[in-house]
Order: C-alpha cells, then sequence, then structure tokens
C-alpha cells in the first residue's frame, strides 16, 4: 500500500514559532512520522505582534510578514521530512494534541479515530 503523507501546520496566538507534523493516512489510524517545531526569529514575532495595532503601512507589513512566514513554513516542511529519513521508524504516542490539514476523505479518517 502506498503512503497518503500529508503535512500539518500550525501557529498559535503566542506567536513562538510554527509547530509542524508528517502523517501518513494511508490506514487506520493515522500514523504521526515526524514533528518538529522552528522558532519564529525574534523580529518576525515582532513584527507579527505589532500588526496587532494599527500602524502605518500596514498592508505592506503584512504583506512582508506572509512572505516571512511561508517561507518559516516551508523550512518547517522540510525539517519534518528530514526527520523522517534520519528516523524512519519513530512513532510518537504522546497525548498531546496536534492538529492536522485532513485530507479529502477526512470523515473516514475521523470516523476510525
Amino acid at each position: 500500500m502506498s503512503q497518503e503523507l500529508f503535512a500539518g501546520l500550525m501557529s498559535g496566538t503566542s506567536l513562538d514559532g510554527v509547530d509542524a507534523v508528517l502523517a501518513d493516512f494511508s490506514a487506520m489510524p493515522p500514523k504521526i512520522l515526524a514533528h518538529a517545531h522552528l522558532a519564529f526569529d525574534p523580529a518576525l514575532r515582532a513584527e507579527l505582534l505589532a500588526l496587532n495595532s494599527p500602524g502605518a503601512d500596514e498592508l505592506d507589513r503584512s504583506a512582508h510578514c506572509a512572505n516571512a512566514l511561508a517561507h518559516r513554513y516551508a523550512a518547517a516542511v522540510r525539517e519534518v521530512m528530514r526527520l523522517r529519513e534520519e528516523y524512519p521508524g519513530f512513532v510518537r504516542n504522546s497525548r498531546r494534541s496536534l492538529e492536522l490539514m485532513l485530507p479529502p476523505h477526512a470523515e473516514r479518517v475521523t470516523a476510525a479515530c
């Protein structure tokens, strides 16, 4: 059976960084293959926090932040892919909650969990 790999990304209101998970949805229950946390650069965090208040050039500043976030999210996906390659037998069994981007057949997935 071929793997159905999906990467889930989340950044919370603390703005401390991005959490990433790589999961295989080819069998039930889904299997977590790797997870990682990448901290935000202090300057990016400060700018994201500053955007919570009105200020000058908000659209330009938010566009720059969006681009920086996209790069950080891409780095998080690269990191979970690297970890999967380096530690192929890794499975996370903790009860800690993770948010995943579910595939189109999510109903089948959530019903089996």
